[in-house]
């Protein structure tokens, strides 16, 4: 189970009881969940369009991807979680290959260093249900999102449960007085400092 998730039909924070944080990790859990996830579902519920809340089409990648950027923003993206989310990636290529639970569990340890545990929770992750593949979203949609950002205010992505592809209608329709404007909680604009130098490295060369 993840550490923490927000419930959209409950409107809440639900924690993990047995999990553990960092303070770093509480900020950045904060930022993630409640500063994009609980704010698109609140945001969403204040639209006329009930689509907002249903989702527009490829919302789950552009939300964990926003989630994911407001930690860079906030300087809470640490190393240690650039590289789970690109284990994950690794984790669900290995799952549609190898469709083999202790294959993949044996492979993680043996080809990439995991321990036992890491290897285990990265694991069971991919093959829930049969088989999930929504953690390969997470780094290509946080990829998404930096680049748009370069070019493009993100502040329209948090109406409600929108897409990339959706965003110059959202925009539009929110200059139309169409949907309501969403309040960010905070600034998604990442700043360079020479204290982010190695993660704005590695970040620049995912492709």
């Amino acid at each position: 189970m993840a550490k923490a998730m927000v419930n959209s039909a409950r409107g809440s924070l639900m924690i993990n009881k047995d999990a553990m944080f960092t303070s770093k990790e509480l900020v950045a859990f904060a930022y993630h969940e409640l500063g994009v996830h609980m704010l698109t579902t609140v945001n969403a519920r204040s639209q006329k369009l009930r689509v907002m809340s249903l989702g527009l089409v490829g919302n789950t990648h552009t939300q964990e991807g926003v989630a994911i950027y407001s930690e860079y923003c906030s300087g809470n993206l640490t190393l240690n979680r650039l590289k789970i989310l690109a284990m994950r990636v690794i984790a669900v290529n290995l799952m549609l290959e190898q469709r083999d639970f202790s294959m993949t569990f044996e492979t993680l340890k043996r080809e990439y260093g995991q321990t036992t545990e890491q290897a285990f929770t990265l694991t069971t992750r991919v093959y829930r249900g049969g088989g999930f593949t929504k953690d390969f979203l997470y780094l290509k949609g946080f990829r998404d999102i930096v680049n748009l950002s370069k070019t493009t205010p993100l502040d329209n992505l948090l109406a409600g449960k929108a897409g990339i592809l959706d965003m110059p209608v959202v925009s539009e329709m929110v200059e139309r007085n169409m949907l309501e404007r969403p309040v960010p909680l905070f600034e998604l604009k990442h700043k360079s400092t020479p204290e982010t130098a190695v993660i704005d490295y590695l970040i620049s060369a995912i492709r």
